[in-house]
């Protein structure tokens, strides 16, 4: 049986500055929810702004900077994305202290907690190492790749989709 709600992923900044730069993985979560999958990316203006924040440092290649930009565009416009923007509870920011020692980063578990987020996905050491302790969790690529393997919703569609692509390859 379906769930009620699909998955919720909010995106660390770390993992926006890589996902368009070749790595499939990553890069596969703009077709997910395109092709019915039961998940949805989330975004906030804090993590964009810390993105585009690194991608303005003069080490960054033109190029890349342009592809991460172009890829956000692409997903927040033709993916199920969504953008928080409101800023997060001073409160609830200053309270994300006691679960990660980074304050750059109780922003981003704030937002994530005021989305509903089942999980951050980041690259993030200090995330990363929270563990149980953490009021959202957070977790790696790879972990998430495990996840959506054992997902029988997430499951169901990819199999939906691939037995719809061998209906459209031509018959000799």
């Amino acid at each position: 049986m379906p769930k009620s709600s699909p998955i919720r992923i909010f995106l660390d900044s770390s993992i926006l500055r890589v996902f368009t730069l070749g790595n499939n993985a990553l890069s596969s979560l703009v077709m997910l929810p395109l092709i019915g999958c039961p998940i949805e990316i989330v975004l906030s203006s804090y993590t964009l702004s810390e993105t585009l924040e690194v991608l303005s440092r003069p080490n960054v290649p033109p190029k890349a900077r342009i592809a991460v930009i172009q890829g956000l565009a692409f997903a927040i416009l033709q993916g199920d994305w969504h953008v928080h923007l409101e800023d997060p509870d001073p409160a609830v920011v200053e309270a994300m202290g006691q679960y990660c020692r980074d304050e750059k980063d109780w922003p981003v578990l704030a937002d994530a907690q005021a989305e509903a987020c089942d999980f951050v996905l980041t690259y993030d050491h200090d995330l990363l190492e929270m563990g149980d302790e953490s009021p959202i969790r957070c977790i790696d690529p790879e972990t998430l790749g495990s996840i959506f393997e054992n997902d029988p919703d997430i499951q169901t569609v990819v199999a939906q989709v691939e037995a719809e692509f061998k209906n459209l390859t031509p018959t000799s």
